[in-house]
């Protein structure tokens, strides 16, 4: 209640941001809703190192048409292409309908035809879910340890960096979201924390900001 008297505006922008965090991840929850009834393609092949025509991961309904990860995409129903803009444009999104791709696996030519059905709740939540999850832990992360010493420039920093990743995850994720990623991820605000979250304080002790240690003082009596 003190912090709330004595720096007011502070106040205020810590809400605000915290208010801008959760608006940007309602909004891609609410978006999240409704991808169950997108339509599957059966396949990822969005990865930028590998190109537009590579298969980088199949789903279900890929596996099941006979796509295999590493596949080479030479046509879609027909039609060539050299980029994700073109690729796009050639795919039949219909649902019920279906794609036919010649694809080349090692030294052979092939043909499959992948049906259009929706992606379903098991796929988005297993691909989009954790992203999310991990966005509101960011988020609460900074909060606490923001609590525990407000308003200082090593917690405003650090506040702000777990509200960046808060938003940028949901955002900005690669699919499958690995655990080699999600530890990748985790990396600078665990570095932060240990680095500058301040250590338990005795009566007779001050903390340092920076230093990252305490050190003894004495009371006049």
């Amino acid at each position: 209640m003190n912090a709330l008297r004595e720096k007011p505006f502070q106040c205020l922008a810590a809400g605000a941001l915290v208010v801008a965090v959760l608006f940007a991840q309602g909004a891609y929850l609410a978006n999240f809703l409704t991808w169950p009834n997108s339509p599957d393609r059966g396949y990822i092949n969005h990865f930028i190192d590998l190109g537009p025509h590579i298969v980088a991961q199949t789903r279900p309904l890929g596996e099941e048409a006979g796509l295999r990860a590493g596949d080479r995409i030479l046509t879609v129903n027909g039609r060539p292409f050299e980029t994700f803009a073109e690729y796009l444009t050639i795919l039949d999104w219909e649902l019920g309908n279906s794609n036919t791709y010649l694809i080349r696996r090692g030294d052979k030519d092939l043909e499959f035809v992948v049906p259009v059905r929706p992606l379903g709740w098991g796929i988005v939540l297993r691909h989009q879910a954790p992203t999310l999850v991990l966005g509101g832990l960011f988020l609460g992360l900074g909060l606490l340890i923001f609590s525990m010493k407000p308003f200082t420039r090593v917690t405003w920093a650090f506040l702000a960096m777990t509200s960046s990743l808060a938003v940028m995850m949901p955002y900005t994720r690669s699919p499958p979201f690995s655990p080699e990623a999600r530890m990748q991820s985790m990396r600078p605000p665990a570095l932060c924390l240990t680095t500058y979250a301040p250590p338990p304080r005795s009566r007779h002790a001050v903390w340092h900001p920076g230093a990252g240690e305490r050190s003894s003082v004495s009371h006049a009596h």
